[in-house]
Parts: C-alpha cells; sequence; structure tokens
C-alpha cells in the first residue's frame, strides 16, 4: 500500500501511472472520482475522441479494465497516454498488459496482498480439480486457478497450442 500511497501523492510527477493486481483493488478503495470503463476498441476510440483536444480537467483520468483490451484497442489508448497534458492513471486487474503500452509508463504499482502458490498437481488431477469448477468463472479466473492447481496443465495447453482433442491429449502427460 506504501507503493501506492507515494505514486498518488504526486500524480502529476508520476503519470501516466498504471496499476496492477491487488494494487488496483486498494485504488479503488480511496479513489472517489470518475473511472472510465473500457472493454473493446470502440470504447477506446469513443474515449480517446472525447478526451482528445481536452487539455485540462479538474481530476485524473482514471481507465479500466486494461486487462480485457486486444492489442489494437491498446495501440489506440497508446496515442493518448503519450500525448495528454493531465495525470493519466491505468487500472490493470491482470498483468498481461501490453509491453508496448508498459513501456510509455511513467510510474507502475503491482503487488498482491495474498500469498500466491501452486499445489503443483499432475495434469490428470489438475483436469478434475477443474472440471468441478465449471464454465462459470471468467477466463482470467480460470487461468489463476489453473497455474494455481497444476502449472503443467498451464505449460501444456501453450504447447500443444490449437490441436483438436487438445483435452484428451493432455490425460495422456502425468
Amino acid at each position: 500500500m506504501g507503493q501506492l500511497k507515494n505514486a498518488l501523492t504526486d500524480l502529476k510527477a508520476n503519470s501516466p501511472l498504471l496499476i496492477m493486481a491487488s494494487a488496483v483493488e486498494d485504488f479503488l478503495k480511496v479513489y472517489k472520482g470518475p473511472i472510465k470503463e473500457v472493454r473493446d476498441s470502440e470504447d477506446v476510440r469513443e474515449l480517446v475522441s472525447y478526451y482528445l483536444s481536452i487539455s485540462s480537467i479538474g481530476y485524473p483520468l482514471v481507465i479500466s479494465d486494461l486487462s480485457y483490451l486486444t492489442s489494437n484497442a491498446t495501440n489506440l489508448l497508446l496515442k493518448k497516454v503519450e500525448e495528454t497534458n493531465f495525470p493519466i492513471v491505468l487500472l490493470a486487474k491482470y498483468d498481461n498488459v501490453s509491453p508496448m503500452l508498459l513501456s510509455r509508463m511513467k510510474t507502475v504499482v503491482k503487488y498482491y496482498n495474498h500469498q500466491i502458490s501452486s499445489e503443483l498437481l499432475g495434469v490428470k488431477e489438475g483436469l478434475r480439480t477443474l472440471d468441478g469448477l465449471g464454465q462459470e468463472i471468467d477466463y482470467f479466473d480460470r487461468l489463476n486457478e489453473i497455474v494455481r492447481k497444476s502449472p503443467k496443465i498451464y505449460y501444456y495447453d501453450r504447447a500443444l497450442g490449437y490441436v483438436k482433442n487438445k483435452k484428451k491429449l493432455m490425460t495422456f502427460f502425468n
């Protein structure tokens, strides 16, 4: 929390500011101003066109959640981040921000409030456990569960790429 407080005390000097992981939750607890939600290229296009001619606003422009943006949408946002005259705060719940956008950040605050661990299950056990979760959770939460339960599943999933019957193939691995 100390990193976040330091970054927010002089927001003008630390802008553009990227806040990630558990730091987002802590930021949302203390910030009371407006937050612009972006989910796709169209949202980003509207946001950029609205703020393009504005040179000053009385509050920081807070944009959430970069975790869900495609690379095309991120590239659209990049121009606004580079050319703005007022403080910008970008929020990303997950650590998957484009390296290009990350390189333009003056300050990055990222930390986790909870311990990150893995059960190191085998592939078969991990798949059985994950099947019990169902499909109700979103993609990133499911990915987090995969890594937490069995990193081997994540590795084999990436190594196999887009193969028909991938799940059945993975049951042969231990």
